[in-house]
């Protein structure tokens, strides 16, 4: 080691000598060559570094290397580049311009790479502007980089390769975007003013966020973008001249920091100073350094082992600091060391310790001294921004990440995935809770390994009461381990125990005063977050919720703008739909409607349900799906058809925008859906499946069409309804006309024939009805047979007899006309089997509906008038007028009738039907269930009558029986017989029909008992009051009906006289005895009953019976020949 140490400027020459600026040089490898200590040496290149002469820089825990720079920095950092250097003509030469001779690595790879797959094509095709720029690069010892064409692309020399680290070597070819997008955004603005602006762009002291290594880290650089001209004038590419300035702001920072810490110690007294004696091994401390590890002041002040120092120590910080100690005494001779305290008081300090060792006369080492700092706060910042600065790396990752995804699913999957795979979790997810509070949903999540996926539908109790009000109070909640967490309960640790989650941290994210979503990360095994590890997983909880809202923002904004397209075509599709609508009748408003709403709407499905006002029922009329959907699949949810009504009485628009979707659902489910009411008319349907397709602007546009239909609608049923009431006024006009021809007809009319005819005429000569016949009704055979017809083939009605059943159901309408004394309809004859046998004849004859009309006056039936009409429902106007004109004809008939009996001898003979009479034969017919006729009656001895009737000769037994259950009948036998009836006598002691008949001179032609019902022929004066005889019977059989009457060439009064004269001479007992011999056959051929049967029928001797008939006989005979 030699005696005097070197100068300055002697060490400088040495790095001439090792090589070009730039090299660089350990201090050992300088001291080498003046054979000296490298403190010495340390402190002159210190001293150089200082001058500005020198750069340095420190080199893994202990080490530093020194070198020459090139120039000046601020000389480098403005540097500009000399546009003559290339625009200036080369010689004409045959050599390239781009000879690179150079032999760094960069100009090998440059020849090497094959350009012709680049922007910037072959090297011979180069501009040379271009090739002078890359030698002058090549040539330079700066960090250059050429950044050629409008892409950008990167070539770079040696010194550049340094600065981008692992970017190299596939940054060269490359476009700039593409090799440096972590600072894309902050250097882009320069290319385009260079480019754009043809000017100078620089940056002193820059920091960029650089991705060259394993991490992100933030760099600083001064540099310069100079624009490269080419022979057009315009820019070909940019120069680009860089220093990175980071270490220098490191040091710089580091020596502030250390300033500052210095400058606070000092002033709060935290920095101690120690001495170590080499020779005793015994250290003494001020008062600072005594409290900092816990020794007492005295002990410290008089001198203490170094090992109760050491003691004191992190253990995890013994050794190195121990290494340092041991180094310093051994080599440098100098003494640096961080390492953390823990004191009595169990309070755990960083400090910074620093000694030189201090030798005597003869070179030896008697003691170090050193100095104390309290470095904690420094620790705690500079371990903050280690955070920070993993924060910032991390955030720019997930930002990338990010930035591209425009679905809010995808985004959430990947901040999972981004998170999951920086802190090397099994799982990670974000959760969107609802605005109930309580359900959240997952749409997507990042998990491995056996860990299942939780997308899906949850509930936020189900997490436990603990976890559920620290999202609820907005807390981020630490789990290093859920066996250990005492505020949950056992039956929850438990459970997440079982679902594989032992540590957890969950993120919740307060919004306007509302838990809106929340991020979750867990691992299978117990874990100790950390506190970058817990502001990495809210930074990513921020962030996505953030994203998803841009993102969803962004999404709504294109929604809304393609919505507003679809409206808009919407919109010309529904005046499309106005325009076709305006000349539409009702019927094809409801075909069309479905359709249209479709087509407008754009939805999957589109219905009308109908109201039909003559039922009363809202029904589907039409359902129309678009071409991708299977009608048949469309499952509507259940009770629809109660909500569509609830829709069409309430008149509100009806809207779910999302229908619940059952499990396990199969075809094509609606989602969405919305009920729109068209008035009295019906409802719109349209459906959807997709949840939330009625939005506002839709149901602005739904509204819209649904005033358009209403208003078509109501405008084609007022058309409809004006055309109808033209068609009405000019059949009504029609109809008038004719019945004011009948009036005309029938008041000329003088009898019966000629009514019947006139009525039949006109109403088939009319272009109203086809053709028309009057049937007769007979009471006692209970038939109707046609007594005229006009405009119908006569071999379809003359032979025609008409029987009325007792049943009214599926009864021919003429006969139920009779029955029931009503106007009966046939609205379709095609269809309606009523008619009989002669329903295809009168469908050939033209007619497809037909009304039976009564001619009823005054209780009085005359007649049945049936019309046929050409179309089938007939208008029931004709029936209201058909019914007045049925009524007016019986009263022609009856007024023709009365003329007519006036005029002649004629009797009224009248039909009448009694339901269920009550009498003693009623009864019996009833229950014998046969049908009597009755004969006469004989009175008897003390208010008994003998009544002679008939019945049918197979029904005897029947009649027998029955009449021994009757207690009205004291006897009851049969008094002669043929082969199909048989006459009967029954003794009875009650009153009977025939007495009430033959009032007002009535004589009874025909009465007949049938089951329940009693039919009378009875002929009365014509000068009789009918009506009145009529009420008279009402008095005690409520249910006589009058079926018909007529007029008969019948001499009542010539008769009536008769019967007086003959009766007037015989007694009482004489009419009895006569008339009994008569009804018994006494004078029949042979004999039905002998004077012997007729004496013990009146309860007589027979020589009494003999002289009672001989004299009646001789008084009868006297009458007759006395006069002679």
């Amino acid at each position: 080691m030699s005696s005097s140490a070197p100068s300055p400027a002697t060490v400088l020459e040495v790095f001439d000598t090792f090589g070009p600026p730039g090299t660089p040089l350990t201090t050992t490898e300088v001291a080498e060559e003046f054979n000296c200590t490298d403190r010495t040496i340390y402190n002159k290149l210190d001293a150089l570094v200082n001058d500005g002469l020198l750069k340095t820089k420190k080199v893994g825990a202990r080490g530093r290397v020194w070198w020459q720079p090139p120039r000046d920095p601020e000389q480098r950092a403005n540097c500009k580049l000399n546009q003559d250097w290339i625009t200036e003509t080369p010689p004409d030469v045959d050599e390239p311009l781009i000879a690179l001779q150079s032999g760094s690595e960069m100009a090998k790879r440059i020849r090497k790479k094959d350009w012709s797959e680049t922007a910037l094509g072959s090297m011979d095709d180069w501009p040379q502007q271009l090739q002078i720029a890359v030698n002058i690069m090549l040539s330079a010892n700066e960090a250059i980089g050429i950044y050629w064409g409008c892409e950008h692309t990167l070539l770079y020399n040696d010194a550049w390769r340094e600065l981008i680290g692992d970017k190299h070597p596939d940054a060269l070819g490359q476009p700039a975007r593409e090799v440096f997008p972590e600072i894309w955004g902050s250097i882009e603005p320069m290319f385009e003013r260079v480019m754009d602006e043809k000017s100078v762009a620089k940056e002193q002291e820059k920091r960029l966020p650089l991705d060259r290594g394993e991490e992100m880290e933030n760099a600083w650089f001064d540099y310069s973008f100079n624009p490269i001209p080419v022979a057009d004038g315009s820019i070909g590419g940019v120069f680009n001249i860089v220093i990175e300035v980071t270490e220098r702001k490191e040091v710089e920072k580091e020596l502030r920091e250390a300033k500052e810490q210095l400058e606070v110690a000092t002033t709060a007294g935290s920095v101690g100073i120690w001495v170590w004696d080499l020779e005793t091994d015994l250290v003494t401390a001020d008062t600072t350094v005594a409290e900092t590890f816990g020794i007492d002041s005295e002990t410290a002040a008089a001198g203490t082992s170094l090992d109760d120092y050491i003691a004191s120590i992190h253990q995890d910080d013994k050794d190195q600091m121990q290494q340092a100690l041991e180094a310093a005494v051994n080599e440098t001779d100098e003494f640096e060391a961080e390492y953390r305290v823990r004191n009595v008081n169990g309070n755990e300090r960083w400090v910074l310790a620093r000694g030189e060792v201090e030798y005597d006369a003869n070179g030896n080492q008697i003691r170090m001294n050193g100095a104390l700092l309290d470095i904690t706060e420094r620790k705690h910042q500079e371990k903050e921004r280690r955070k920070q600065a993993e924060l910032d790396a991390f955030r720019v990752t997930l930002i990338d990440e990010l930035r591209p995804i425009a679905d809010p699913v995808e985004m959430q999957h990947e901040a999972a995935r981004v998170i999951g795979e920086q802190l090397d979790v099994d799982r990670a997810l974000y959760g969107e809770v609802l605005e109930d509070g309580n359900t959240n949903l997952v749409h997507a999540d990042y998990y491995r390994g056996n860990v299942p996926s939780l997308v899906g539908k949850h509930y936020l109790d189900e997490y436990g009461q603990y976890i559920t009000e620290g999202f609820q109070a907005g807390e981020t909640l630490v789990i290093n381990d859920f066996s250990t967490v005492s505020e949950l309960g056992d039956e929850e640790q438990t459970r997440y125990l079982q679902m594989d989650i032992c540590a957890w941290i969950g993120v919740p994210l307060i919004k306007d005063g509302r838990l809106t979503a929340y991020f979750i990360v867990n691992q299978s095994t117990s874990r100790e977050w950390t506190d970058t590890e817990i502001a990495m997983i809210e930074e990513t909880a921020e962030r996505t919720w953030a994203a998803v809202q841009r993102t969803q923002a962004e999404q709504a904004l294109q929604e809304s703008e393609k919505r507003l397209q679809q409206t808009n075509a919407s919109l010309e599709r529904l005046n499309a739909a106005n325009q076709e609508l305006i000349n539409a009748d009702t019927e094809a408003i409801s075909d069309r409607v479905a359709e249209l709403v479709l087509d407008i709407l754009n939805v999957e499905c589109a219905a009308l349900w109908h109201y039909d006002e003559t039922t009363g029922e809202l029904q589907e009329n039409a359902c129309h799906t678009n071409s991708e959907i299977d009608p048949v699949a469309i499952r509507l949810p259940d009770q629809f058809s109660e909500q569509v009504w609830q829709t069409f009485i309430g008149d509100d628009i009806d809207i779910d925008n999302d229908l619940d979707t059952p499990e396990n659902a199969s075809g094509s489910l609606l989602r969405s859906r919305v009920l729109v009411p068209l008035g009295r008319h019906g409802v719109i349907c349209a459906g959807s499946t997709r949840a939330g397709t009625f939005d506002e602007q839709t149901i602005g546009l739904v509204e819209t069409i649904a005033a358009t239909v209403k208003t078509a609608w109501d405008r084609a049923e007022g058309e409809q309804e004006l055309k109808r009431q033209n068609q009405e006024l000019e059949r009504l006009d029609q109809l008038n006309t004719l019945i004011r021809q009948i009036d005309q007809a029938l008041v000329r009319a003088d009898t019966v024939t000629e009514i019947d005819q006139s009525v039949c005429e006109r109403l088939a000569d009319s272009d109203l009805f086809e053709f028309a016949w009057i049937g007769e009704f007979d009471a006692i055979r209970e038939t109707i047979e046609p007594r005229q017809w006009a405009g119908i083939n006569s071999r379809i009605v003359e032979d025609r007899t008409i029987t009325i059943d007792d049943s009214a159901t599926n009864q021919n309408p003429v006969a139920a006309t009779v029955a029931t004394r009503d106007p009966q309809v046939v609205a379709d004859i095609a269809t309606d089997r009523r008619i009989g046998s002669c329903r295809e004849a009168i469908l050939e004859e033209g007619a497809r509906s037909c009304i039976s009309i009564p001619l009823l006056y005054e209780e009085t039936l005359y007649g049945v008038l049936t019309v046929y009409i050409a179309q089938p429902q007939p208008n029931e106007r004709n029936q209201h007028v058909l019914d007045e004109l049925g009524r007016t004809v019986a009263h022609a008939i009856h007024a023709a009738q009365k003329q007519e009996t006036a005029q002649t001898d004629s009797v009224v003979e009248l039909t009448l039907q009694f339901q269920a009479p009550g009498t003693v034969l009623a009864r019996l017919a009833r229950d014998a269930d046969v049908k009597l006729q009755f004969k006469g009656i004989v009175p008897a001895k003390n208010g008994f009558s003998h009544i002679f009737f008939t019945g049918d000769q197979t029904s005897g037994n029947e009649i027998q029986n029955a009449g021994a259950d009757l207690s009205e009948i004291t006897a009851l036998t049969c008094v002669a017989e043929d082969d199909e009836a048989c006459m009967y006598k029954a003794t009875v002691s009650t009153s009977t029909i025939v007495s009430q008949l033959a009032t007002q001179k009535g004589a009874v032609r025909t009465l007949i008992f049938d089951r329940n019902t009693a039919v009378a022929v009875v002929d009365l004066p014509s000068a009789a009051d009918v009506r009145c005889y009529i009420d008279d019977l009402q008095r005690t059989y409520s249910s006589v009906q009058l079926t018909s009457r007529r007029s008969c060439d019948r001499s009542p009064e010539t008769v009536q006289d008769v019967q007086m004269a003959i009766k007037e001479p015989l007694t009482d007992r004489q009419v009895g005895v006569l008339k009994l011999a008569y009804l018994s056959g006494f004078f029949e051929s042979p004999r039905e009953n002998t004077g012997q049967e007729i004496a013990d029928m009146l309860d007589v001797s027979p020589p009494t019976f003999t002289q009672h008939l001989r004299a009646a006989q001789q008084k009868v005979f006297a009458l007759t020949f006395d006069e002679e």
